[in-house]
């Protein structure tokens, strides 16, 4: 952090005006906070950078508020209320376009978009985990019964997503989640598709377990996943293989297994 912030203050002074956006500031890691905190706090109230210019968007945790309790900052706070048109103009477009959400009466597309934007609390994410759900309907009634029996929090869209994995796939679900969270970097396809069909308890590998392509580990539980840019494995001739690797969906999901809410 010590280099960036050297950095930082070099590049402010080649210009009058420096400005800075520091974006879900509440998503950093926590082995992170402390550095970063006490980074921010010298950008802040070093005389030399005056002329940086600083805006934050975070989630108001303890820790943030603690961090900068000292610091004349001015505050602005966005509520749901602030992001219902946005909420509601995403669901709309989202209808629109996708195939297995327009293909349905008009009147039926309007309470998808009503109910979907009353009852996402602003939550993006929330929205986006329904859609995957309501695009699996096959018959208005299903989309009905999906509207009508819809959780109320992230907390219990997750929980839903979990509990509907096959039972056979559940190990391989499990195991996928602890390689993907706990990897320092994030792994290519190919590495975790073998990574996950390891017993711990045997030192044999049975070949018959490996899947037929890589990909397919996405179907395991795809809602929770997504693969992100594409990683370079080394081969013997000397050349790269280049595949996508795999991260989390959305930093909620970590948050959510590694708490106390998980039942």
């Amino acid at each position: 952090m010590s280099v960036v912030l050297e950095t930082i203050t070099r590049l402010a002074r080649c210009f009058h005006h420096t400005y800075i956006l520091l974006d879900a500031l509440d998503e950093i890691a926590a082995d992170e906070r402390t550095s970063l905190l006490k980074a921010l706090n010298e950008i802040i109230t070093n005389a030399r950078l005056s002329n940086i210019n600083l805006l934050m968007t975070s989630r108001r945790e303890p820790y943030l508020v603690d961090g900068f309790h000292n610091l004349l900052l001015e505050e602005i706070s966005w509520t749901t209320s602030n992001v219902d048109e946005d909420i509601n103009l995403y669901v709309t477009e989202i209808v629109d376009k996708e195939p297995k959400l327009s293909r349905w009466s008009v009147e039926l597309r309007v309470e998808i978009v009503q109910t979907l934007s009353n009852k996402a609390k602003g939550m993006f994410r929330w929205i986006e985990c329904q859609v995957d759900v309501l695009k699996k309907c096959r018959r208005p009634y299903d989309v009905k019964k999906a509207l009508g029996s819809l959780p109320q929090t992230l907390d219990e869209t997750y929980k839903r997503i979990l509990l509907a994995v096959e039972e056979e796939d559940r190990i391989y679900v499990a195991r996928l989640l602890t390689w993907v969270i706990f990897t320092p970097e994030p792994l290519c396809l190919d590495l975790l598709a073998e990574a996950i069909i390891f017993e711990l308890d045997s030192s044999e590998l049975n070949p018959d377990q490996r899947f037929a392509d890589p990909n397919d580990i996405l179907d395991l539980c795809r809602n929770m996943f997504g693969d992100s840019s594409s990683c370079s494995i080394p081969r013997f001739d000397g050349h790269k293989e280049h595949h996508s690797h795999l991260t989390l969906s959305h930093y909620s999901i970590q948050e959510y297994l590694l708490s106390e809410r998980v039942t």
